[in-house]
């Protein structure tokens, strides 16, 4: 069930490529605010550097689940 949900076809890409370029950019973003609230006076910036950890560990968590469901047949 999930396995045919991860590898559907949705504008060329199955799901599971999206939810990996998703988790990419969402890690980039993550860095990228880590590095501005560290070295540049940005507002919030470990506020929004702790959200978008959050965030991206989730996606990461879908994005592996989506992944390994082919392997392991559910």
């Amino acid at each position: 069930m999930i396995a045919q949900f991860a590898y559907s076809i949705y504008f060329g890409l199955p799901v599971v490529a999206y939810a990996g370029i998703i988790t990419l950019l969402l890690l980039l973003t993550t860095a990228t605010l880590g590095y501005l609230s560290l070295y540049r006076n940005i507002q919030n910036g470990f506020k929004l550097h702790f959200f978008f950890a959050r965030i991206t560990i989730a996606f990461a968590l879908i994005h592996a689940i989506l992944a390994i469901s082919a392997y392991l047949k559910f």
